[in-house]
């Protein structure tokens, strides 16, 4: 993934398309990953819009520790499909 410092737009249709596209492509995206790579201030509020486009999205949330090492919970944001087709 590209660091979000590179990528050029922030407006909500363009995180709503890369955010779609990695998920295509991986599968699997974790709030972490959208803000940093994708540079998608607010993940779930993105996950939500594609969801209500029809998109079916299942959020998994999972234990990590963070760089601290403190215990906290981590969104993964599952693709399984669409439910229209595109």
């Amino acid at each position: 993934m590209t660091p979000a410092h590179d990528i050029p737009s922030h407006s909500k249709a363009v995180q709503r398309k890369r955010l779609l596209d990695a998920l295509r492509e991986y599968n699997v995206i974790t709030t972490d990953d959208a803000r940093e790579y994708l540079g998608i201030s607010h993940p779930a509020g993105r996950i939500k819009e594609l969801r209500e486009s029809g998109h079916r999205i299942v959020t998994e949330m999972r234990w990590t520790y963070d760089h601290n090492e403190y215990k906290r919970r981590l969104a993964h944001y599952v693709y399984q499909g669409a439910n229209h087709a595109q």
